[in-house]
């Protein structure tokens, strides 16, 4: 089956994991995953270390930016569980999970930390 290059766990779930088209895609959205989570840790540090913004969008910026890392935890997670009969590929997303844990947490941690200077 021809994969379009759409980032959504319903593409994946579209592979079987036996096809050339599989394997092209699955290494694009491990790829894009990776470059989606950081992309978003680099954009909410730098609004911790910036600190110079103290408007609405500071924390809509802080919000969309936890959510990119919050899809993507939730389709490495969701797509490892999908291909647990493909041990050698459910693998392959449990290690972009593991190898960006640290990142991950500090995202969220930069995430309180830009949404507190907004609490009441």
């Amino acid at each position: 089956m021809e994969h379009k290059m759409e980032f959504s766990i319903a593409s994946m779930k579209a592979c079987t994991g036996n096809a050339i088209s599989d394997a092209d895609y699955l290494k694009w959205f491990l790829q894009e995953c990776d470059a989606r989570l950081s992309s978003a840790a680099k954009d909410i540090g730098a609004l911790v270390d910036g600190g110079y913004r103290f408007d609405a969008q500071t924390i809509a910026d802080a919000r969309a930016q936890r959510a990119q890392v919050r899809f993507c935890v939730h389709a490495l997670g969701k797509c490892a569980t999908w291909f647990a009969a493909k041990p050698e590929i459910a693998k392959r997303f449990t290690d972009v999970l593991d190898e960006r844990k640290n990142m991950i947490e500090a995202t969220e941690r930069n995430f309180l930390t830009v949404n507190g200077w907004f609490e009441t």
